[in-house]
C-alpha cells in the first residue's frame, strides 16, 4: 500500500493507508492543513471538519445530521434547554446593543407582518375576482 506520498513505508499509529482511488479521510485533511499552516484554532479545527462533513455527506445529509443531533439534546436536557439558552443569548444581545435595538427590530418586524397581511387581502381580492 502507499502513503499520500507515494512512497513505500511502514505506517506509525497516526497514520492510515491510502488506496489509488481513495480521498483522504478528514484526519489526513486537518493534518496535512496543519502541517502547511502551523497552528490552527478549535475554532477553525471545528469549521475545517464541518465543511468536509457536508462534502462527505452532501447537503441533505449533513441536514439530517444536524436534525438528529438536536433530537439527542432535546433527549439529554428537554425542551426546556431550549428556552433557557434562547433567554440567555437575548439577555447577552441585550447587554451588548441595548432596549434601542429591540424597539428596532420590533418596528422592522410589525412592518413586515403588515406588509404581509395586506399581500394576503390583495391575492384573497384578486382570487374572487
Amino acid at each position: 500500500m502507499q502513503r499520500e506520498t507515494g512512497e513505500m513505508a511502514e505506517f506509525g499509529p497516526t497514520e492510515t493507508p491510502l488506496l489509488e482511488a481513495e480521498e483522504p479521510t478528514l484526519r489526513q485533511a486537518g493534518t496535512a492543513a496543519v502541517a502547511e499552516g502551523g497552528e490552527m484554532t478549535v475554532r477553525e479545527a471545528g469549521r475545517r471538519g464541518g465543511d468536509q462533513r457536508r462534502q462527505l455527506l452532501g447537503s441533505a445529509g449533513y441536514s439530517e445530521l444536524g436534525k438528529k443531533g438536536g433530537r439527542a439534546t432535546k433527549e439529554r436536557y428537554g425542551a426546556a434547554f431550549y428556552s433557557e439558552i434562547g433567554r440567555r443569548g437575548g439577555m447577552a444581545v441585550f447587554n451588548e446593543r441595548g432596549p434601542e435595538f429591540f424597539a428596532e427590530i420590533g418596528r422592522k418586524g410589525g412592518a413586515r407582518v403588515r406588509e404581509l397581511i395586506a399581500q394576503g387581502k390583495r391575492a384573497a381580492e384578486a382570487a374572487s375576482e
